[in-house]
């Protein structure tokens, strides 16, 4: 069992790479299976067709969200699992490598959606919990309208908006700093003046720079 797992994790890491580099289309299971030095035989008996290891590969980028999430939120603050989530978006933002979720959308439609569902209920769990934490814990503002502002977030993020925004700012404006103004206006919309205060002495002077 344990050599087994061995070799998936092999086949995932070098699949990974490879997708990353070349993109999935140009990537074949020859390819995986020269770079390891394995059969097709082999590469067959863990997945019987490349989409399957496309749907296993996505489902295990989405365990390792669930524990990142966990890991952030467990044991914290609402305003302080925030502010990591808003540190969290700018080594996102520093990194362009796309090219996997991308090729997925367009070429594996199913598998994106099966996985943005999974993202989705993720999302909207983590982020109503942080919210009502943060107005129980008195840096939020007691008078949002928490159900239209998670309503708001998923609609946006199930839109091409973000697409259409870096697509359209992208030209003038680098990707952190629209990530960062449009972190700056959340920001203001949730916090009260105990989170304010907050956020200024702990993120405008650490992030904004």
């Amino acid at each position: 069992m344990a050599k087994i797992e061995e070799q998936k994790t092999q086949i995932f890491d070098t699949a990974t790479r490879l997708f990353r580099e070349f993109g999935i289309r140009r990537v074949s299971i020859d390819d995986i299976c020269r770079d390891l030095r394995i059969s097709k035989k082999t590469f067959y008996s863990y997945f019987p067709q490349k989409e399957d290891l496309i749907r296993e590969l996505s489902k295990l980028v989405y365990n390792e969200s669930v524990k990142r999430f966990a890991k952030i939120f467990n044991g914290r603050s609402a305003v302080e699992a925030l502010l990591l989530i808003v540190s969290k978006s700018y080594e996102f933002a520093d990194n362009n490598d796309n090219i996997i979720r991308e090729d997925i959308e367009k070429y594996y439609p199913k598998i994106f959606e099966e996985i943005r569902e999974l993202h989705t209920a993720l999302f909207k769990s983590t982020f109503e919990k942080n919210i009502r934490q943060g107005i129980a814990e008195g840096y939020y503002r007691d008078d949002l309208d928490v159900e239209l502002l998670l309503a708001y977030n998923l609609l946006y993020a199930h839109s091409n908006g973000i697409k259409e925004i870096e697509k359209m700012l992208g030209r003038t404006f680098s990707k952190k700093r629209i990530v960062q103004f449009f972190n700056d206006m959340f920001i203001h919309i949730i916090v009260n003046e105990r989170g304010m205060k907050y956020f200024e002495e702990n993120y405008y002077n650490k992030f904004r720079t």
